[in-house]
Order: C-alpha cells, then sequence, then structure tokens
C-alpha cells in the first residue's frame, strides 16, 4: 500500500476517503483496485484502514463518528464503508451513498436479531 496510514487520524468519513485518494498509486495497484472493488480489499487495505484508525475501538475518532452519527458499531462495517466509497472514487463513479450503504447494513444486522451499533442480540 503506498500511503503509510499510521500518521493519520481521519475524524470523519470524507476524511478517510481522502486519505486515501491522496495515495501515490501505482498503474497496477489502480487496476487491482478498480476491478477487485472493495471486496477484494477487505483482508489487506481493509485491515490496514481497521488496525490504523483504530475502528475496533471505541474511543478513536473515526469509530466515534460512525457510531455517533450513524449508529453502525462494526469496524468491518466502517472499513467496508470507506472502501466502498473509495473505490466508486477511483473508478470515477459517483454513485456512492453514504446514507444508502449505512441503512442497508442496519438492515443486515437488524435482519440477523442484532443490534448494529452494540452488536447484542435482541430479545
Amino acid at each position: 500500500m503506498p500511503i503509510d496510514l499510521s500518521g493519520t487520524l481521519p475524524f470523519n468519513h470524507e476524511q478517510a476517503v481522502t486519505t486515501l485518494m491522496s495515495g501515490d498509486w501505482s498503474v497496477d495497484e489502480k487496476r487491482i483496485i478498480i476491478e477487485g472493488g472493495a471486496v477484494c480489499l477487505h483482508h489487506t487495505m481493509g485491515t490496514v484502514i481497521r488496525n490504523s484508525w483504530g475502528l475496533h475501538e471505541r474511543s478513536y475518532p473515526l469509530s466515534r463518528f460512525y457510531r455517533d452519527r450513524y449508529g453502525i458499531g462494526h469496524g468491518d462495517d466502517m472499513s467496508s464503508l470507506i472502501l466502498h466509497d473509495f473505490v466508486e472514487r477511483m473508478r470515477g463513479e459517483t454513485g456512492f451513498s453514504l446514507e444508502h450503504e449505512v441503512l442497508w447494513l442496519k438492515k443486515h444486522w437488524l435482519d440477523q436479531g442484532v443490534d448494529p451499533l452494540t452488536l447484542e442480540r435482541s430479545g
């Protein structure tokens, strides 16, 4: 990954995606990002994002942003939102809707009987 995230600490979604967009991506890396999409990045770039930005930690700013603003509590969901937006921007697409994606994630958890913020089973 041509960007060192350890020295960055975004406070919101836009800052996170903008940080990724500022990377010095090679032609091959861009191709992998564009063709593979966010799913292919989950265990690679997604892990770096989750660890560097503390998405599994309640006290980190970006984690608090997603919890407080959108009611999302799982670090994987947070990194998924970042990666989906990042990939769409790398593709030159403008259709990403953070609100729509958050609603989809919340519905997924609720359909499983799990609170999307606390990740606790309901009932």
